[in-house]
């Protein structure tokens, strides 16, 4: 922490060293939430898989079954006595001129339910207006993928994670929500699931404590025209969602109908009870969603030009600017993309 009231000489008044990667921040008044992303130290006997010198090993189906559970058995043990403090090394905080250990809580982590990669992501509290205070972290074991923030909640995606490739998967994550209310601490409060992926940290929003997000979902089908094909190819469509907590858990209010089948969103806005899409494939078709009934979003408009945007910005209740990239709508090559800035009535 920097004390920049001389800013000929800005001066450090307070230190502290936590486990992880800046994964991103925000500040709402005086606290800033740090979200830290870190991977599970595992300790360096544990095998992921069974070695063998017989080069008919993977062939002996009961073979490759029993090493398998052997080296189940053998990690497990491992990992049991594995110390907690290498699983988690404290973080640190500067006192006094030196540094004082900061410890965990059982009651910082949550796990879901999900399948997910493993790793740990973390939001660390660090109050301003009370200098010198140790921060403090809510952390779930999952990995990091876009941040919301308002001044009232902070939203973390984590992306589900297939094992394999196989016809019928469709891409899905899931939402973890934390109460912002607190200026000394982020309290984890819900979680939930959204089929597709988003773009970016626009694709979410929160406004009268419901969450809204834009998603593309790409699902695995058959290859109609190579059955050779066993990964299949790609069947997109794009939709918004309204979530809401309850009970523990973010449920499902209501969703769109599909949008631009075939295609991909490229850019997505909230601005209260609107919603702003833009899809490609050729032409870019901008949307605009009424999400005022939470339980019915639907599509009011929608408009096809050249090109698509990859950012919207609001300028007032009845304009946007967008920033993207123009193309023909028979693009001969790559060269004829333009940047292009528009504004929209």
């Amino acid at each position: 922490v920097v004390d920049p009231t001389d800013l000929g000489h800005l001066k450090v008044v307070d230190e502290t060293w936590l486990p992880g990667n800046y994964s991103n921040a925000r500040r709402v008044g005086g606290s800033v939430r740090v979200v830290l992303s870190d991977s599970f130290r595992w300790p360096l006997a544990v095998r992921w898989w069974p070695e063998s010198n017989d080069p008919n090993f993977w062939s002996d189906e009961d073979a490759v079954t029993r090493a398998i559970d052997a080296l189940e058995d053998s990690n497990e043990k491992i990992i049991r006595a594995y110390p907690v403090e290498k699983w988690l090394p404290p973080g640190q905080h500067m006192v006094g001129g030196r540094k004082v250990d900061l410890s965990y809580s059982c009651s910082d982590f949550y796990a879901a339910n999900a399948p997910v990669r493993l790793g740990m992501v973390t939001v660390a509290t660090v109050n301003l207006d009370k200098p010198g205070s140790e921060p403090t972290r809510t952390a779930i074991l999952a990995e990091p993928g876009q941040i919301y923030a308002n001044a009232k909640s902070l939203y973390l995606s984590s992306w589900h994670w297939w094992w394999w490739p196989a016809l019928g998967q469709s891409d899905w994550f899931y939402v973890h929500k934390f109460d912002l209310s607190d200026p000394d601490k982020a309290r984890y409060v819900a979680s939930g699931g959204v089929a597709g992926h988003i773009v970016d940290q626009f694709s979410m929003d929160e406004w009268n404590d419901d969450f809204r997000v834009a998603t593309t979902i790409n699902t695995r089908v058959p290859d109609v025209n190579n059955p050779q094909n066993r990964w299949g190819t790609m069947k997109t469509t794009n939709r918004v969602v309204v979530l809401r907590e309850w009970g523990g858990k973010l449920v499902t209010m209501g969703q769109s109908e599909e949008l631009a089948p075939g295609e991909s969103i490229q850019s997505s806005r909230f601005v209260e009870g609107k919603g702003y899409i833009v899809t490609f494939r050729q032409v870019d078709p901008l949307f605009t969603m009424d999400l005022t009934d939470p339980m019915n979003p639907r599509r009011v408009g929608s408009l096809k030009v050249p090109g698509f945007s990859t950012y919207i910005h609001p300028l007032d209740a009845t304009h946007l600017l967008t920033m993207g990239v123009y193309t023909p709508e028979q693009p001969q090559s790559w060269s004829e993309r333009r940047m292009q800035l528009q504004i929209f009535d």
